[in-house]
């Protein structure tokens, strides 16, 4: 028997809700299998404040974002559509403006949202939980609230930004070169950078090659995932690996989960099990190969790869064109660095 709703307010209710939207798609990619209550509360309360929060600081001309209602453990939305043509024209004035600082400083206003997101997590981590009194878990768990609400507040402003310059920009690749985001052309333009969650696969790959140079191979490949570290801690050199294993964990990838924001999923600091089949896949793979080098053969490429391009450019729209293409590749780094 159902006592009270996951998410109250927000619970999908079919006498009011297809007047708001006569279509409601389920978000498949994100609530597939159906999340727990807790997960669900999150999700439908902050990323849909979040998609309304992004839509409405840049002043997107045609949606003010999406609405969201919960569902037998999924995640429905809505479009929220502007249809008036004036508002629509008044919302682009107001976007060219909002986007430029986009458009002139992508970096500095991606890491500023990065120390500050990472600031207010690693207060929260702060907390010793095991000693904490009631008192200091709840007012931990109402900065994890706000926390949440701002993360996904950042998260939509740069993804509305970056993504919707992306669409401009494969739009004015159409126009001018006759290629569009399937093309190799299009993806050498965009490939090669560096960002976080590149970082953190390298250093998994290099603590495969390390495995392997300690002699410990074989205990990986002949152990599960969840009994690695046993057989790490009475092979030789096993301890040592340990020692250099946790340290990664403990600054770089131990707060990665199995499924993104869910709460009642154990980090990777709480069960490695995870980056020990990291690890695992690499050795089985072989490690003779290096991340580093790969990405560069891409950067090289890329460059190389603009220069034939801006040769084909009209010097008259050169200048649009570098502004948009730096952006769509901000957006490439973005959407990998953001689910860090």
């Amino acid at each position: 028997m159902k006592v009270y709703d996951c998410v109250p307010g927000l619970e999908f209710d079919e006498a009011t809700d297809f007047d708001i939207s006569p279509c409601w798609f389920q978000d498949a990619t994100h609530s597939v299998p159906p999340w727990t209550p807790m997960f669900g509360w999150f999700w439908i309360n902050f990323c849909r404040h979040g998609m309304q929060y992004g839509a409405e600081s840049l002043s997107l001309p045609t949606v003010k974002g999406w609405d969201w209602r919960f569902k037998d453990g999924g995640g429905y939305l809505a479009l929220l559509l502007v249809t008036d043509p004036a508002e629509r024209k008044v919302r682009e004035e107001r976007f060219r403006v909002a986007i430029k600082p986009l458009i002139e400083n992508f970096d500095g206003i991606w890491n500023g949202f990065v120390d500050e997101i990472v600031g207010r997590y690693e207060k929260l981590k702060s907390l010793n939980l095991d000693t904490a009194s009631n008192i200091q878990l709840l007012a931990n768990f109402e900065e994890t609230i706000d926390t949440a609400r701002r993360m996904w507040e950042i998260h939509m402003y740069m993804m509305y930004g970056v993504y919707t310059a992306f669409v401009l920009f494969e739009q004015l690749t159409k126009q001018l070169l006759g290629i569009d985001d399937t093309s190799p052309e299009f993806h050498r333009l965009t490939s090669g950078f560096d960002n976080k969650s590149f970082q953190v696969d390298k250093g998994l790959f290099e603590l495969a090659k390390l495995a392997s140079d300690m002699g410990l191979k074989d205990v990986f490949l002949n152990s599960a995932g969840d009994k690695v570290k046993d057989a790490l801690k009475t092979a030789p050199k096993g301890q040592e690996f340990l020692k250099k294993f946790d340290d990664f964990m403990e600054k770089e990838a131990g707060w990665r989960m199995e499924r993104m924001a869910e709460i009642n999923v154990p980090t990777w600091l709480e069960d490695p099990t995870p980056a020990f089949n990291v690890i695992k896949m690499s050795l089985q793979r072989g490690v003779s190969y290096s991340l580093d080098d790969e990405r560069k053969k891409r950067e090289a490429e890329r460059k190389t790869a603009e220069k034939e391009v801006m040769a084909k450019i009209a010097p008259e729209q050169r200048g649009w064109f570098q502004t948009m293409l730096k952006l769509a590749q901000s957006c490439s780094s973005f959407s990998e660095e953001h689910n860090h």
